[in-house]
């Protein structure tokens, strides 16, 4: 591992939880919507009964009577068919359901009702609605009865003797939900718990709340923990209560005087206005207070356009003063965005050591919605400079500094290149060979238990550093690094997979079970089987077109596993380079010396630098700098993106920095000019 010195010296998915967990949570919610249960007798039957609430009052957002679920009956759902399944596919197949997707667990056709029916409580079986957007004053409404859940303990029948139906709000980011009574927060924000006997026959349910939130990935889930019908679900929200207020997702395309700020359409407004803030003292009760600001090429832009119209000059107060441009107003806007699928809004012409706010409104009609106003944290990710000090072993990084940075992190990649067309070429490996300075443990049944209590990291455990885990202690033996637990996981560093469409992954695991694990890789799941506790073997998986990324392993149930190796190979053309990290090294300045380098294990080596400002939980990163690769032996240094250029073209002059050209490498910085019209600067020592 090579050392560094410092030029200044400075010190998914949704889980299931247990019966109790559910029951606490059901209760301990602070939103109290308003539940009405009415019992509608034995003779009713599961028909097309759904009607449409007026439009003048309402959109239906979502209604379905299930009479796609032919299959079984009521009384005797076909119990052979899983329409949807946690461990396997959660989509409803979609000739099931009148519109959209549906997803679920445990959830079975029951002759033109659904069947939720679960025999584990720890597992409940539920289904969702349609991802959308759900604010508003919302209703829920639905028909459900008591099911009947069968199983034999000891040569006894057993059942339960009622049937649970949870209503729940939620979306796959576990995100806050601001809904009646405040926020209700977790992965499943429950609304109402009702139960059900065996002699009430239909009831119908309804369930009124407001929803401040504007996910456009929300959905309403019906859940049980042992089994019930369910018929003509319909979900409404009010037009005119109310309008919620757009959601932030992310700040992207930061630069040091600009950035893009992006966000979720509100389903009942026309467009959003936009406000660019900074922060103007505080009120009395201490709470911010905002002035909006424009970027300084708006506000040159709108002084022109009022001097070309009116013939006189005027100051940018007295403007303000002349528009009452006040947050008074909701009209006092930057902006206006027209809603589209994904909307954003970018700004330019920033200060860049001044702080930013920004603030959205939906607009329905003459309805605004409350402004959200977010600071803007994020820092421009600096840009990397070629290396200097190049020499057998060694090297200094540059970068240009941010104005907003109190410090950096330099990320160092070593790098090899296929000299020649090759399969299988070594893109990621690790054989937890350092476990063995830990553990003298060979057994995976008596494994020893390393962790942070310990001052052991997963670093010191691993060859390759960068692996992260779920959890902050492991079992380990000699050569095998392990996780236990539901859910538990152990992930790679990022590496490299861009030069062909597929990778083969060599891996041997074992396991204290034979319950399958679960692989992720490219932003896919699959199980991986495992014979007698173990898998060995060879895996051809696709790249789904990334060029960076990492595989997980991770327990689909209560038990453990161990890693004993894994390779990552790929097919190789000639001048494709692999990228493996070495590790992350913080800087107080610009620069940061790196020494101690092997030029036989790696052909080059690359670094990488972010912007870091503050610390702790508010600690902000910048986005990674593009790389810049150095190459000791050569003593030659380039970004990987003018040499990605520059690969295929042929060397056609050289020069030296003050213009005179050379017939061959000269010390100092040299410009070469290429075949294809491409020009780089290479620092020879």
């Amino acid at each position: 591992m090579p050392s560094i010195t410092f030029n200044i010296k400075t010190d998914g998915n949704m889980k299931h939880y247990s019966l109790l967990l559910l029951l606490c949570a059901a209760l301990g919610a602070s939103a109290t919507p308003n539940v009405t249960v009415t019992p509608l007798g034995d003779d009713y039957e599961p028909v097309n009964t759904v009607k449409r609430a007026p439009t003048a009052t309402a959109d239906v957002l979502v209604t379905e009577d299930f009479s796609l679920m032919t299959a079984g009956t009521i009384t005797a759902p076909d119990l052979d068919n899983m329409l949807a399944n946690y461990y396997g596919d959660t989509n409803i197949p979609l000739e099931y359901t009148t519109e959209g997707q549906w997803t679920g667990n445990q959830v079975y056709s029951a002759g033109g009702s659904v069947a939720l029916r679960t025999l584990d409580p720890a597992n409940g079986a539920y289904i969702c609605t349609p991802r959308m957007d759900y604010s508003g004053s919302v209703t829920v409404s639905f028909k459900a009865r008591y099911l009947r859940v069968q199983w034999e303990e000891d040569g006894k029948k057993l059942q339960w003797s009622g049937s649970g139906v949870m209503v729940g709000i939620g979306n796959d980011r576990e995100s806050v939900f601001n809904t009646s009574d405040g926020e209700i927060q977790g992965e499943y924000p429950w609304l109402s718990n009702v139960r059900l006997y065996q002699n009430q026959g239909w009831c119908k349910i309804t369930v009124e709340f407001d929803n401040y939130s504007a996910y456009n990935d929300a959905y309403i889930m019906l859940y049980s923990t042992d089994g019930v019908l369910i018929d003509d679900l319909e979900v409404t929200s009010s037009a005119d209560n109310f309008l919620a207020a757009p959601v932030f997702t992310d700040v992207t395309d930061v630069t040091e005087t600009g950035f893009t700020i992006n966000f979720e359409r509100v389903r009942k407004a026309y467009d959003t206005y936009v406000y660019l803030l900074e922060l103007a003292g505080y009120d009395e009760q201490g709470e911010p207070k905002y002035d909006i600001t424009y970027p300084q090429d708006e506000i040159d832009a709108m002084l022109k356009q009022y001097e070309d119209w009116s013939g006189m000059s005027i100051t940018w107060e007295e403007y303000r003063q002349m528009m009452g441009m006040s947050l008074d107003s909701p009209y006092s806007n930057m902006d206006i965005v027209e809603l589209k699928d994904a909307p954003s809004y970018t700004v330019s012409g920033l200060d860049p050591a001044k702080d930013y706010y920004f603030g959205l409104r939906s607009h329905y009609l003459k309805t605004y919605s409350d402004l959200v106003v977010v600071p803007i944290t994020q820092i421009a990710a600096p840009k990397v400079e070629l290396a200097t000090d190049i020499t057998k072993d060694s090297f200094t990084a540059n970068w240009q500094p941010i104005v907003k940075a109190e410090s950096y992190e330099v990320m160092l990649y070593g790098v090899n290149e296929a000299k020649e067309d090759e399969p299988y070429f070594i893109v990621f490996e690790d054989d937890f060979a350092n476990t063995e300075a830990f553990t003298e443990a060979t057994s995976i049944y008596s494994p020893d238990w390393v962790g942070r209590a310990e001052g052991i990291l997963l670093d010191d455990l691993t060859d390759v550093p960068g692996w992260t885990s779920s959890e902050r202690q492991w079992p380990i033996v000699q050569g095998m690094l392990g996780c236990m637990y539901w859910g538990a996981w152990l992930r790679t560093p990022d590496f490299y997979v861009g030069s062909d469409d597929e990778v083969t992954v060599n891996l041997s695991v074992k396991s204290d079970d034979t319950l399958p694990l679960n692989l992720h890789f490219a932003g896919v799941t699959y199980e991986l089987p495992m014979n007698e506790g173990k898998f060995e073997g060879e895996l051809t998986l696709p790249t789904n077109g990334l060029s960076e990324t990492w595989l997980r392993l991770a327990c689909s149930e209560d038990f453990t596993f161990f890693i004993d190796y894994i390779t990552v190979t790929q097919n190789m053309k000639k001048g494709d380079r692999t990228y493996t990290y070495l590790g992350t090294y913080p800087s107080e300045t610009n620069s940061l010396a790196v020494k101690e380098l092997d030029a036989e294990r790696f052909d080059m080596y690359g670094y990488s630098v972010c912007a870091v400002r503050g610390e702790g939980k508010k600690q902000v990163k910048s986005e990674n700098s593009e790389r810049m690769l150095v190459d000791i032996v050569n003593k030659s240094t380039f970004s990987r993106v003018d040499n990605a250029l520059a690969e295929e073209a042929v060397e056609v002059e050289r020069y030296t920095l003050d213009g005179c050209r050379i017939d061959s490498p000269r010390k100092g910085i040299n410009i070469i000019r290429y075949s294809d019209g491409s020009v780089k600067k290479v620092m020879v020592k």
